[in-house]
C-alpha cells in the first residue's frame, strides 16, 4: 500500500505541475482516491510540492469537506448555525442517529455513513 500512496500521490502532484499553488487540486484529487488525506500522503505531497507539511496539514485541516482521517462512502453534513438551530436542525440531527445508529463524528460499522456538523455552507436562506 505505501509503494501505491507514493506512486499515486507522486503522480497526482505532477499532474498538477508539482505546483505548491495547486495544493487545494492536489488534496482534493488525494482525497478522491483514498477517501482521506493522510499523515503520509502529506509528507509525501510536501516533498513533491517543495513545501512544508504544515502548508499541506493546514489546507486539510481548514476545509470540513476534507479529512486527515478515512470517513464513510456518503458523508452526510448538516450545518449547525444559528439560523439551522433555529429551524430546527436538530431533529433533523436527531433522525439521522436513529435511523443510522451512530453519533455526529462517527461512522457506521458497515463504512457507509459518516455524520458530520459543518459550519455554513453557503445556503443559510434555505435552511
Amino acid at each position: 500500500m505505501a509503494n501505491n500512496l507514493e506512486r499515486t500521490v507522486g503522480d497526482i502532484c505532477g499532474l498538477y505541475g508539482n505546483d505548491p499553488t495547486r495544493m487545494m487540486d492536489i488534496v482534493r484529487e488525494v482525497q478522491g482516491r483514498f477517501g482521506h488525506v493522510s499523515g503520509e500522503a502529506m509528507d509525501l505531497i510536501a516533498g513533491a510540492v517543495g513545501s512544508h507539511r504544515v502548508e499541506v496539514e493546514s489546507v486539510v485541516s481548514f476545509y470540513s469537506f476534507l479529512s486527515e482521517k478515512r470517513k464513510g462512502t456518503f458523508v452526510i453534513r448538516l450545518c449547525n448555525d444559528v439560523i439551522d438551530k433555529l429551524h430546527g436542525v436538530e431533529k433533523v440531527a436527531d433522525a439521522f442517529r436513529e435511523e443510522l445508529g451512530i453519533e455526529f463524528g462517527e461512522s457506521t460499522p458497515d463504512g457507509r455513513f459518516t455524520l458530520e456538523w459543518t459550519p455554513c455552507i453557503g445556503m443559510c436562506d434555505q435552511a
